[in-house]
């Protein structure tokens, strides 16, 4: 292949783009390139394709004029949507802003730039859009328990005789004033807590171990200390109802529970000694009311006649005395056997089967 030459020109080409022959005609009169890898032939019969100046020429003018898939930016049909789609995008998220709905049970906090504004109920509730306005919902109808001590453990108190309990205890409450909940303390519900522990505590300061220990003072110490806490929560301002108090366990401390075990053991004993000693002291005292009843009947008897009285007292006690035994004093210094009568003998006999 001589230097220079272009292998896709035709016989003669110098490469130089101003002496290249024009195009030979094809059938229809119209200019063809010339392709050196095919016949005369196959080029007469071959479609013409574009050729890379036409594809860049289209490409230009489509995208000056804005429009089809080559475009650099978008359609004008795109372009009129944007500003509504924008808008109604806008507007939405304001309405998601504005509108609340309030469930049974709920109230909600309306904050104006962060002031509080209104306490709005149940319901459909419109307010200024964020960040103007804001809504903060709070379940209030709910009746909410906070234990002692907080995290399970061991709470030692001492009782009023020197003693230490290991007290757990639940505290039932719920919101009444939200506004003042929300704004009454920092932090409303650790605030409950300490107020909580100290008056029980306080209250406890008052009842005997023994009292917590077998419950018989539980419910009295309940009821003072849900009393005393309402009052301290009514004139903080905390805008909390307490529904009640209750004591889950009153036992010695851990470490002491070995020792308490036995005097446990021991007060049962001791127990079941007063209860014996006290079913003792019954039936003396009914046994004596007994001879009581019966010497006044005596004495009765007596005052009505005397010697008849005196008389029969005397037989009824030789009798008595006498009954069983076998040897009796007939003189003076001398002792003398008298049998028993033979029905009497007969009597203590006791009956042969045949």
């Amino acid at each position: 292949m001589d230097a220079g030459r272009n292998p896709w020109r035709g016989d003669g080409d110098t490469g130089s783009a101003a002496s290249d022959p024009a195009p030979a005609p094809d059938k229809e009169g119209a200019a063809q390139p010339h392709n050196p890898w095919k016949s005369p032939e196959d080029e007469a019969q071959a479609r013409r394709s574009a050729g890379i100046d036409d594809i860049f020429r289209g490409r230009d003018r489509r995208r000056r004029m804005g429009g089809g898939p080559d475009a650099a930016g978008p359609g004008p049909g795109l372009a009129r949507l944007a500003g509504p789609l924008a808008a109604a995008l806008v507007l939405g998220a304001l309405a998601a802003t504005s509108v609340h709905v309030l469930d049974e049970g709920e109230q909600g906090l309306v904050t104006t730039a962060g002031r509080y504004a209104r306490t709005v109920g149940p319901g459909l509730t419109v307010t200024l859009p964020w960040p103007v306005q804001q809504v903060s919902v709070h379940k209030t109808a709910e009746i909410a328990q906070m234990g002692f001590p907080a995290k399970g453990g061991e709470a030692t108190l001492l009782t009023r005789d020197q003693f230490l309990v290991n007290l757990a205890w639940q505290l039932r409450w719920k919101v009444r004033d939200l506004k003042a909940f929300s704004y009454g303390a920092a932090d409303p519900e650790q605030t409950l807590r300490r107020l909580g522990e100290a008056q029980m505590r306080a209250a406890v300061a008052e009842v005997p171990f023994d009292a917590l220990w077998d419950g018989t003072q539980q419910g009295a110490l309940q009821d003072r200390v849900r009393r005393r806490l309402q009052a301290v929560l009514d004139a903080y301002g905390l805008g909390v109802a307490v529904e009640g108090v209750e004591v889950v366990r009153a036992d010695p401390p851990a470490r002491l529970a070995d020792a308490f075990r036995r005097v446990s053991e021991v007060r049962e004993e001791a127990r079941k000694d007063q209860d014996t000693a006290r079913k003792f002291a019954e039936q003396t005292l009914t046994k004596a009311e007994v001879e009581t009843a019966e010497f006044d009947k005596a004495y009765g008897e007596y005052k009505a006649a005397p010697g008849v009285t005196r008389q029969r007292m005397y037989y009824e006690t030789m009798e008595k005395v006498l009954g069983n035994n076998q040897k009796v004093v007939v003189g003076s210094g001398v002792n003398a056997t008298v049998p028993l009568p033979a029905a009497r003998a007969v009597a203590a006999e006791p009956a042969v089967k045949k």
